[in-house]
């Protein structure tokens, strides 16, 4: 695992043929020179691969992908390919396998769901038989049912900083056998995929059952709204799970730090510039992953927020105009939307925590110890090397980028909820507006036609 590296900067003793036969083929297509320059830098000794690797090497994962994966909460997996002769470690996910197959599905008969929903809606609408209120109200049960679809699209702001993310994982795995000497696998999402599967049985039953036994029932359109729930729930299952596994792994890093500073081999300037590199990549995962997921909170909240107001908006007109065919469904509506809104804000505040909380006195702990250590029975290169451990730990702390949610607290539900209530207000002064003028009489009825006096 030696190869999967970068080179430091300045210390290069190695023969740079093998890279000035790569820099020499510029000429040539992007295929060949890649093929060439990978060749190039696997032939590089093993010792001087111990920092950052090639950022152009080892991105096997698209954001497409990214996307289905994020939907299933799958796990990317590492793979060898037989052309590589040392067999460099590559993140991949097939699209044959069942995991993407799933996720596939999971949009597909979401989309069908909502498209389904639509059309009824939309026939009804056209129809021209409904009253005015009624129209409007249809037209915010349409924007309502279109919405869940949304949700999967918001996993494409963060799916850059996803595929990112599984992509240096995998490089971490390497890095952590190569350092530690045992293996490190990802065992967490098993919540997520559950969920994930219960899904996709779900949405593919509901039009089913519409089309089958429920052809004439009114209210068929109600289980849109437990799938919105649940994406919901897989979103932050799969957040929360991602955010678990980076803290235990840096929790895990700093035992077997202690470990290998109080065992009889102690510690050398190799081993420490190791573990300094497994926190930096750590600290680069735990960003990545908070500015993928931030972008998508944010958005889900907004898009709840959405729903939660023009549920609201319908429930009241159903209410004042007595349209009670309406009535359960727009109810229906907003426990859901309401119960979202506070759902995701609790998920951010907790997700925020999870990530704060405990990496900080980790950094704490590994440098105390590293302060604490005797330098004068270290040689002059551990010695260097634990400084500047000691400096990545004092002077550059894990920052977490959740867009805006870093101090993300309960009080952004009161917030949504006078987001909302302001909203609602507008609206309703919006339909009292259309409904007086419809109302109002035209001039044309108060025309008179004067009549003969003289006569």
């Amino acid at each position: 695992m030696r190869h999967a590296f970068h080179l430091p900067r300045g210390r290069c003793r190695c023969p740079a043929a093998p890279v000035q036969d790569a820099m020499a083929v510029s000429g040539r297509g992007p295929g060949q020179r890649r093929t060439l320059e990978k060749q190039a830098f696997l032939a590089l000794p093993p010792r001087l691969s111990i920092e950052r690797s090639p950022p152009d090497l080892y991105r096997e994962v698209g954001p497409l992908v990214a996307v289905l994966a994020g939907l299933g909460a799958w796990r990317v997996s590492a793979v060898r390919r037989a052309s590589d002769e040392v067999g460099a470690e590559y993140a991949s996910a097939p699209w044959c396998s069942v995991r993407m197959v799933a996720s596939a599905l999971l949009l597909a008969s979401l989309t069908v769901l909502s498209c389904v929903a639509v059309r009824s809606n939309m026939v009804e609408l056209l129809s021209g038989q409904e009253p005015f209120l009624e129209r409007v109200i249809l037209v915010l049960h349409i924007v309502y049912e279109t919405l869940p679809l949304s949700i999967p699209l918001l996993h494409l702001p963060a799916a850059a900083d996803l595929a990112l993310y599984f992509n240096n994982w995998v490089r971490l795995q390497s890095s952590w056998h190569w350092v530690t000497g045992s293996p490190l696998r990802l065992e967490s999402g098993r919540r997520a995929r559950t969920v994930s599967a219960v899904i996709v049985v779900y949405s593919v039953l509901s039009p089913v059952y519409h089309q089958r036994v429920s052809r004439h029932m009114p209210m068929w359109k109600l289980p849109i709204y437990p799938v919105t729930v649940a994406l919901a729930i897989v979103l932050g299952s799969l957040w929360h799970a991602l955010n678990t596994e980076v803290v235990a792994t840096s929790v895990k890093l700093r035992a077997l730090f202690h470990q290998r500073r109080t065992s009889r081999r102690g510690l050398t300037g190799d081993a420490v510039r190791g573990y300094c590199m497994l926190w930096l990549r750590l600290r680069a995962l735990t960003q990545e992953l908070g500015g993928a997921w931030g972008a998508v909170i944010l958005h889900a909240l907004v898009t709840m927020m959405v729903m939660a107001m023009t549920s609201v908006f319908g429930l009241l007109s159903a209410l004042q105009h007595g349209l009670w065919r309406r009535v359960i469904s727009t109810i229906a509506s907003v426990v859901w939307g309401v119960a979202l809104i506070f759902w995701i804000c609790g998920q951010a505040h907790l997700a925020a925590r999870s990530v704060r909380m405990p990496i900080h006195p980790v950094s704490r702990e590994m440098l105390l110890e590293l302060l604490t250590m005797p330098l004068r029975t270290l040689n002059d290169e551990t010695s260097v090397e634990v400084m500047r451990f000691v400096q990545v730990l004092s002077f550059k702390p894990v920052r977490v980028n959740l867009k805006g949610f870093v101090v993300a607290t309960r009080e952004l539900s009161v917030a949504s909820a006078a987001t909302i209530t302001t909203y609602i207000v507008v609206l309703a002064q919006l339909a009292l507006t259309i409904s007086a003028g419809l109302a109002k009489p035209s001039p044309e009825s108060h025309d008179v036609t004067p009549s003969n006096r003289s006569g």
